[in-house]
């Protein structure tokens, strides 16, 4: 096995309707001294040839990757315990995906193979995110300050009290931490802490209802879009 690490980040996985799904390829090395891997330039010949990739909608229809037109290559140098990173355009790949509502089944792996087989030892292990990809239609957007509270249109309760944050070791990253109390509608308010990555997926759910953050000021105002109840996990 090799000595490069395979990641494979999509984002975002939760969002509105219409929002396209991005692809991050990240190569990381743990080792100390210089590796190289050879990738097709062209982000179609790179999907086609070095990944596993297949994208349906909602519907379970698959959609057609683009033919691999363009073979040509570059060697990337990965510097010694560090990272190369690059971004793959799911909108050109896809350009018939309107992300409609509903669960899009993504099957995502890295498939060893370079140009003439090589990489097939460059690379010891791979990930890949393993959220659901969900696509909802928002039913309203609304701003709060702290202390303020606001009824949904589905009759649920939004309080929100106060942000926070974690100590965390040098190098980490705190979530943001919305604090409050919610209630769907009929129901007792329970008080809540949300943690949001705000770098990264922006929703949270409460009570099977999902939230995703737009905007924020640090014990200020934020704001919200409200989705209601979602099916976030399916049969496969």
């Amino acid at each position: 096995m090799g000595p490069l690490l395979v990641s494979l980040v999509l984002t975002p996985t939760f969002a509105e309707v219409g929002t396209p799904l991005s692809l991050k390829f990240a190569v990381r090395s743990d080792v100390k001294e210089a590796k190289t891997l050879t990738l097709y330039k062209d982000d179609a010949c790179f999907a086609v040839k070095q990944l596993r990739l297949t994208l349906a909608d909602p519907k379970g229809k698959e959609l057609a990757l683009p033919a691999c037109a363009d073979e040509s290559v570059e060697i990337i140098t990965v510097a010694p315990e560090g990272e190369y990173e690059r971004a793959v355009d799911l909108t050109k790949l896809f350009p018939a995906a309107k992300w409609t509502a509903g669960r899009w089944k993504l099957d995502l792996s890295w498939n060893h193979l370079g140009p003439n087989d090589a990489g097939r030892d460059a690379v010891g292990q791979s990930s890949t995110t393993g959220e659901p990809i969900i696509r909802a239609k928002p039913l309203q957007t609304f701003t709060l300050k702290p202390k303020g509270s606001i009824t949904l249109k589905d009759g649920s309760v939004f309080v929100f009290r106060a942000h926070g944050h974690k100590h965390v070791m040098a190098g980490d990253k705190s979530p943001l931490i919305i604090r409050g109390e919610f209630g769907a509608a009929g129901k007792k308010k329970q008080e809540f802490d949300a943690n949001v990555m705000t770098d990264e997926e922006r929703d949270f759910v409460l009570d099977d209802r999902t939230f995703e953050l737009l905007e924020y000021e640090y014990d200020g105002p934020m704001k919200l879009k409200y989705y209601g109840k979602v099916k976030r996990e399916f049969e496969d």
